[in-house]
Order: C-alpha cells, then sequence, then structure tokens
C-alpha cells in the first residue's frame, strides 16, 4: 500500500482529519465518508482494491482522528455540510466523487444538495434522504437521545455491543469471527462525546429531510443496498424513482454494511460507475 498522507483541516477551533491515498497517474478523487461509529479505517481496504484513483478518507466530526469538540452546533447538518466542503475544496483535481455509507451517506447527499456544481458523481451506500413522517422523525429523536445518554453513561465497549445488537446487524453474525471482531475493535477507538453529539446533531430524526431536494439532483448517482436490508431497500427504491439520474444496485448475500459483507460485489459496482463516468 502506498503511504497514507494525513491531512487536517482547522474548522472554528477544532481539527478534522482526512486521509489522502495518492494516485499520481490520475486526476480524479475520490471523498469517502463512514457510517456512524466509523472511521476512515473502515475503507482502507479500497487502497488495495486496484482502484486507479486518489482517494481521501475523511473522519466525520467526533469521529476516528477528527476532534469531539463539546458544542452541539458544530454537529448539526448544515455545520457538517460547510466541514465537508472544507475537505473539497483543499483538493484540486480535475474530477470529484463523493461516497457515503449510512450516515456518511446522509452528509454526501445533504453535500450534493447543496454543492452539486463541486462534484462529478456521488454514491450512497445503505443511506436514507431522511424521514418525512414529523410523528416518526421525533420519535427516532427520542431514541437517539435515549441512546446518547447511554453512550455517555457507560463505556464504549456496552456502547458497541449494544449497537451491533441492533437487528440492521444481525447479518453479521454471519461474518468470520476475525473479521467481526476486527470490525468491533475500530469502533472501541471512537470518543463517547463525539458519538453522543453526532446523534444528537445529526441523527435522522433531527436532520431535514431531503425527499424534495434530490428531485433536483442532476448528479450521476449510485445507490447501494444490501440484498437482505428491507427497510432501505424501500428506501433507496423510492429514492431512485425521484433522482433524474440515479441507478440502484442491491447487493447479494448483505445487509446494511455491504461492503464488509460482500466486499468483490461492492468493488465491482464501483469501478463500473466510475469507469462509466470517466473516473479511471
Amino acid at each position: 500500500m502506498r503511504q497514507l498522507k494525513k491531512i487536517s483541516i482547522n474548522f472554528e477551533g477544532f481539527n478534522l482529519s482526512s486521509k489522502f491515498y495518492e494516485r499520481s497517474e490520475s486526476d480524479s478523487v475520490l471523498f469517502v465518508l463512514h457510517g456512524f461509529s466509523g472511521s476512515f479505517r473502515d475503507f482502507l481496504f479500497l487502497c488495495n482494491r486496484d482502484l486507479p484513483i486518489n482517494i481521501v478518507f475523511i473522519d466525520m466530526i467526533g469521529h476516528g482522528e477528527s476532534d469531539s469538540p463539546n458544542l452541539l452546533s458544530f454537529y448539526k447538518q448544515e455545520q457538517i455540510v460547510i466541514q465537508l466542503d472544507k475537505f473539497i475544496d483543499y483538493f484540486n483535481f480535475k474530477s470529484k466523487y463523493l461516497f457515503g455509507y449510512s450516515m456518511g451517506g446522509r452528509a454526501a447527499l445533504s453535500y450534493s444538495v447543496n454543492f452539486q456544481n463541486k462534484i462529478n458523481g456521488l454514491i450512497l451506500e445503505s443511506s436514507t434522504p431522511g424521514i418525512l413522517s414529523k410523528k416518526e422523525a421525533n420519535k427516532r429523536i427520542f431514541e437517539d437521545k435515549e441512546l446518547a445518554e447511554f453512550i455517555l453513561s457507560n463505556s464504549i465497549d456496552k456502547f458497541v455491543e449494544r449497537w451491533l445488537s441492533l437487528p440492521l446487524f444481525d447479518s453479521l453474525k454471519s461474518l468470520p469471527h476475525e473479521k467481526l471482531s476486527s470490525h468491533k475493535s475500530l469502533k472501541y477507538l471512537n470518543n463517547k462525546i463525539g458519538l453522543s453529539n453526532c446523534l444528537l446533531g445529526f441523527g435522522t430524526g433531527a436532520m431535514k429531510n431531503l425527499w424534495k431536494e434530490i428531485e433536483t439532483l442532476n448528479l450521476p448517482v449510485l445507490l447501494f443496498v444490501g440484498e437482505y436490508d428491507d427497510k432501505f431497500k424501500k428506501i433507496n427504491i423510492e429514492a431512485n424513482k425521484l433522482m433524474p439520474n440515479s441507478k440502484l444496485k442491491v447487493i447479494s448475500n448483505a445487509k446494511h454494511i455491504p461492503h464488509l459483507e460482500n466486499e468483490n460485489e461492492f468493488i465491482i459496482e464501483i469501478k463500473e460507475f466510475l469507469t462509466n463516468l470517466g473516473a479511471i
């Protein structure tokens, strides 16, 4: 693997971290955003999968090697969009592409509906434009508040066990023991304040839903979902109908984390999408 270069950006007095994987032969870059309780480490496997494109792995606020400020306002949707814009402006490449998984997908979509002129393509894995029903959004806000309190009052290990015991992740039990243990161990490296504030500031209920905005998103968009992820499959089928220039790919033998559960098929689809756009 080539050397990863750490790129930190100062934002309002705290540091946001990224890792830059440089391919000197490429004039394109892929920005990668992890999910809740993840970090840049979750996607480092992309460096070993012969993707001839520069890659910037971003640690979102409150995660990985980025700072975890106490002030909740830094974790709001509009602030996360501004933070992401700082990274995208920092790197000077001919073509820029944005990938986001789950929470990272919500951040990537939030960015894209505001700055679609700055990127050339968008990839969303197991993500959502938000919750339409105000009642359901309020229910989710309540649930996230309860989980945020649990995080602060318990060890990070207990949080990870609770998080991965959700039905959304039940398919992970079929992973090889070593692979599942590695997935868990990466989550232990996160900061409890950062995780708690992310839930409160940018949980799915707290964010502004983007269902109307995606109708004006003219970017090429690739939507990924797992074969067994019924909830997000339904969401993305509807989103795919509304987006003018999107396509939906269902990854076999996977639920909410296709990149972990079926890495090979995941890579094949990303390569095809980027190749068709002339990125690689």
